[in-house]
């Protein structure tokens, strides 16, 4: 599987030609085939989902939830939904990444280079989503607990190999394309995160 994972993302584009241009065809490309999978597996399982969105419009008819918790939890809508919050923490991280270039780098960097060594190491990340669909389609005839326990450790396991893929990637990408250190540039990758996840953690505690 990683190699199929590093044959895909090579012929995409090479990454050490950061065109900000082809960041973003290769990006879409992943994200609109990442979404097609997504909805044809889905579709498989209509009955299903016509029943839970048939649940979740009686809740939103009573004024058990709002419009917005309704829309991201009905099908399609919420692979849509989950499709956006990726590109939005794309943004985010490309904004934040350029604040931060600004307060720790020897030079400064551009807003395009920045952005381009995001959105090749982001399509890391978006690859290890890909085989949190197949495990889905494997593991979901099983009620079995050791079963379900092992499909959660799959997922969990690929979403954090994921999330190092992409930060590996960036840290690789300033010190090739900006000449920046090892630590500058994870402070770089990391720090936004670290805020988003603090953020996050102070709403939900």
């Amino acid at each position: 599987m990683k190699n199929l994972l590093n044959s895909l993302e090579s012929f995409l584009v090479d990454r050490h030609n950061l065109s900000l241009k082809k960041g973003l065809v290769s990006i879409l490309v992943l994200i609109s085939l990442y979404v097609s999978i997504n909805l044809f597996f889905s579709y498989r399982e209509f009955k299903v989902i016509e029943d839970l969105n048939r649940k979740m419009e009686i809740q939103y008819l009573s004024g058990s939830i709002s419009f917005f918790a309704y829309s991201m939890n009905i099908f399609p809508w919420t692979v849509f939904w989950g499709t956006g919050f990726l590109i939005i923490f794309l943004v985010y991280e490309i904004s934040f990444g350029f604040f931060i270039s600004t307060l720790i780098t020897t030079t400064k960097i551009p807003l395009t280079q920045i952005a381009s060594a995001h959105i090749f190491s982001f399509r890391k990340f978006i690859l290890c989503l890909f085989p949190l669909l197949f495990y889905r389609e494997l593991f979901k005839e099983s009620d079995s607990y050791f079963v379900q326990i092992t499909y959660t450790v799959l997922c969990l396991g690929t979403f954090f190999y994921g999330i190092y893929k992409y930060g590996n990637e960036f840290i690789e990408i300033l010190k090739e394309h900006c000449s920046e250190s090892s630590k500058r540039s994870f402070v770089h990758w990391s720090l936004p995160i670290l805020v988003l996840s603090f953020y996050f953690y102070t709403i939900l505690k």
